[in-house]
């Protein structure tokens, strides 16, 4: 048996990131769903609306918050 070119981790966020239509309104957690609902928005739904934790609605960072209270996000 062969090693994996991806991981478990890497494997659950394309998955989820698939299930986000474009348009959808999203509310998004820390760690992996916050990659997966950015993924998704880089990839074939940029219209996805995301709604953080921490409260900011509809923010389209660059680049990958390092958490829901991130600057980047406000």
């Amino acid at each position: 048996m062969t090693e994996a070119d991806f991981t478990t981790n890497e494997m659950m966020t394309v998955a989820a990131a698939r299930m986000l239509d474009n348009g959808t309104v999203c509310f998004v957690g820390i760690g992996l769903p916050s990659q997966a609902a950015n993924l998704a928005r880089l990839t074939h739904a940029p219209e996805v609306v995301l709604i953080y934790e921490s409260g900011p609605i509809g923010a389209k960072p660059d680049i990958l918050p390092l958490s829901i209270g991130d600057g980047i996000l406000a």
